[in-house]
């Protein structure tokens, strides 16, 4: 998806990656929304939706979130949900259940423990057969399917050399790392992890062979392969990723956020099952209160942590990897790239990409360049009049990183004096420039006083000097620096700079090139306010529509099993 992303824009773009991500954890929650209203056909979903929104619209598992390599997270989960709720209960050969074999072929190639899905599969028809919920002669091509995928899934899953550090290193390892992830979201008591997992093992036990006719059971042997297939993940991640025991990375949680939700589910069955007369209905009732609050008190300690401490380390060490990789770009000083906030891990390789000019026109606006911004000779002007106003020094002169690229002083700058009430009025033109292959916007970080009126930005043909577009300018605020924007043009242009006697000192840097998408999604984070407040009341409108969709029920209907 990444790379579809790069070539689809023309320039790599975290931001766009970190909002198409946004829609990937969206999709799995109405997917598993849609799958409850099915099996639990009287619950109030409104409440349902509300509360997954509130798993993966808290920065819970925030590094799969910002950044656009881990989509393979969702990819990951979106493929097991497929396969874990298709595959043990459709018949062979219909077309759902070649969807649950797609789904199970696609998790192979998500990620390396993409075969536990099937893995999952393989347990949960195992169990049904054992309780003899189904036959063999109808199991055998899922069994068979299920077995062949975990093989395959097993030979081709990759090795990394240097990731054997990262290696739980002894069963302390191991078990301290598994029981970290087990207890997610609570704290650090074991018995934690019993609190967090017993619906699903009160669902076990209800499971078992007895007498008493038991409702969609379909739907509980569901539930019991995605907490299966979460702890499995578990095993993974805490064998992979022990080394010291660790607690659950952020990138590892939306994994665990699957089986808190199946947990969820799993109260829902339980007080389906029960007659609403019953006392055992008031033990569910009350027990399945106590555990929302309970893991409602873990979510907020997680939540606390991310927003005031995670996150603002992280923005100050991406924003430092920024400025130095910008400060390379512009001066070719390895030395800038001696520190730990680095945008790859390993120094020498993030220079010898950075060195091709192949990689160099994909990157993001951030840190690209700025097209060359010269005076034309023609001006004939007086150089004080329009000027640049600063380069970077590539000896520093002691000054810090920090202070020499921020946005936009890594870019040259030009500078336009008062011109007076009594001189002509200025008209200044550059040297041709080329945008390049990228359609989207030229940027251009401008600050000054007074009436941008005064001020006029245009961009002309560069061979017949008719005029293309004219840069739109912000009210100038003063002191700060602002951004002016114009759709890039698609040949070789030159800038003219026409400034009347009554304008003000006027700053503008040269432009940088940012594609259409990127614009796109920076100009949409602008406004993450307001998308926030729009969905939420559109999620409000939804819940009030499915709560008037179902009628009053005095006992909760139970759909018959899907097998």
């Amino acid at each position: 998806m990444n790379l579809a992303l790069a070539l689809l824009n023309g320039a790599w773009d975290q931001r766009l990656e970190c909002m198409v991500n946004a829609l990937l954890p969206a999709s799995i929650a109405v997917g598993l929304l849609a799958w409850a209203r099915r099996q639990f056909v009287a619950v109030p979903v409104s409440g349902l939706a509300w509360a997954i929104a509130l798993f993966w619209g808290l920065p819970l598992g925030w590094e799969n979130a910002i950044s656009g390599f881990h989509s393979q997270q969702f990819f990951l989960i979106a493929t097991a949900l497929v396969t874990i709720l298709t595959l043990p209960f459709t018949v062979a050969w219909s077309r759902a259940w070649w969807l649950g074999v797609f789904a199970a072929a696609m998790a192979l190639l998500s990620m390396g423990s993409g075969f536990l899905a099937a893995a999952a599969v393989l347990t949960v028809v195992t169990l049904r057969l054992a309780s003899r919920e189904t036959a063999l002669a109808g199991a055998w091509p899922t069994l068979l399917l299920a077995g062949g995928l975990c093989l395959v899934g097993w030979v081709i899953r990759p090795e990394v050399p240097y990731h054997a550090m990262l290696k739980a290193q002894n069963v302390g390892d191991f078990m301290t790392a598994a029981g970290h992830n087990l207890r997610w979201p609570l704290g650090p008591a074991p018995w934690f992890a019993l609190l967090v997992w017993f619906p699903l093992g009160w669902l076990a036990v209800s499971l078992l062979p007895s007498r008493r006719r038991i409702h969609h059971r379909a739907t509980a042997w569901s539930l019991l392969g995605l907490g299966g297939w979460t702890v499995l993940q578990i095993i993974a991640v805490a064998y992979a990723r022990g080394a010291g025991g660790p607690v659950p990375a952020s990138r590892y949680v939306d994994n665990l956020i699957v089986g808190v939700i199946a947990n969820a589910f799993a109260l829902l069955w339980l007080y389906a099952q029960s007659d609403p007369r019953s006392f055992l209905r008031r033990i569910v009732a009350v027990m399945g209160g106590a555990w929302i609050v309970l893991l409602a008190c873990g979510l907020l300690v997680i939540t606390r942590e991310a927003l005031s401490a995670q996150l603002p380390a992280v923005a100050n060490s991406r924003t430092e990897a920024l400025l130095r990789t910008r400060g390379f770009l512009l001066t070719g000083e390895r030395r800038l790239f001696d520190s730990a906030d680095l945008p790859y891990p390993d120094a020498d390789a993030l220079v010898t990409r950075l060195r091709q000019p192949e990689l160099a026109r994909l990157l993001p606006a951030s840190v690209r360049p700025a097209l060359a911004l010269l005076p034309s000779p023609a001006n004939g002007l007086d150089p004080g009049v329009l000027a640049s106003e600063h380069r970077l020094d590539p000896e520093f002169n002691g000054r810090s990183i920090r202070s020499l690229l921020t946005e936009p002083v890594y870019r040259s700058v030009w500078r336009t004096t008062t011109v007076g009430p009594d001189s002509s009025a200025l008209t200044w033109r550059s040297l041709p420039m080329d945008a390049g292959p990228i359609s989207g916007r030229l940027l251009f970080s401008v600050s000054g006083r007074g009436d941008a009126n005064n001020i006029t930005i245009e961009l002309l043909a560069s061979e017949t000097g008719t005029l293309i577009s004219r840069v739109p300018l912000p009210d100038l605020q003063g002191d700060c620096w602002q951004i002016a924007a114009v759709h890039t043009p698609s040949s070789p242009f030159l800038l003219q700079i026409r400034q009347s006697p009554h304008a003000e000192d006027f700053v503008f840097s040269s432009p940088v090139v940012m594609s259409s998408l990127s614009f796109a999604a920076w100009r949409l984070a602008e406004y993450a306010s307001s998308v926030l407040a729009l969905g939420l009341v559109l999620m409000a409108f939804g819940s009030l529509l499915m709560t008037r969709d179902r009628a009053p029920s005095a006992r909760l209907r139970a759909i018959p099993p899907i097998s």
